[in-house]
């Protein structure tokens, strides 16, 4: 059994060159859309075509809905669902009939739950359980990376969708797994 689920960097690296007017916006969409194809064709290539029976391959979770992107202008959050919408459609176009490749659509689970936190069991899905400031160390905030007991925000946040910007807790985790 191959697990993937990959090109979220993907999405940060393409929106950093977009605001460093490095790349246009339409660029940014179009280079998704070849990393979509580039990770179908190792999945063809390096792991179908290489033996591996049973291949799970996620689809990048809409970006858009994050915390992270919740700080950014909605132009911007357009931006990057077309960036995840291009990687995702090239990605399942790539895969389509390879034998083996089950394709798990975390982008539509991951609206409905913004949709519909209750549903899920989720009771946050805009704030990360993670108080950012209280996870730095010389200064520099790692995120759900140091994120423990002593730097979670005040209350229960056991259901919360969100450690950090964009990295999902251990219960939204779960609700993955429970997905695949």
């Amino acid at each position: 059994l191959v697990l993937v689920l990959a090109g979220g960097n993907d999405v940060f690296m393409n929106l950093a060159l977009v605001q460093a007017m490095a790349q246009t916006p339409p660029q940014a969409v179009a280079a998704m859309g070849a990393a979509g194809a580039e990770l179908a064709a190792l999945v063809r290539t390096q792991m179908a075509a290489k033996g591996a029976r049973y291949i799970v391959v996620v689809n990048l979770p809409d970006v858009s809905q994050t915390p992270f992107a919740y700080t950014l202008d909605p132009t911007v959050q357009g931006l990057i669902n077309q960036m995840v919408g291009a990687f995702n459609q090239q990605l399942a176009a790539g895969l389509d009939g390879v034998r083996g490749v089950a394709g798990v659509d975390a982008y539509t689970r991951g609206r409905q739950q913004t949709a519909d936190p209750a549903r899920f069991g989720l009771s946050n899905v805009t704030l990360p359980a993670c108080d950012l400031p209280a996870t730095a160390v010389n200064g520099f905030p790692l995120g759900s990376l140091g994120c423990s007991a002593a730097t979670l925000v005040a209350g229960d946040v056991s259901r919360y969708q969100f450690a950090d910007g964009v990295h999902p807790t251990p219960y939204a985790h779960g609700l993955l797994a429970g997905l695949v």
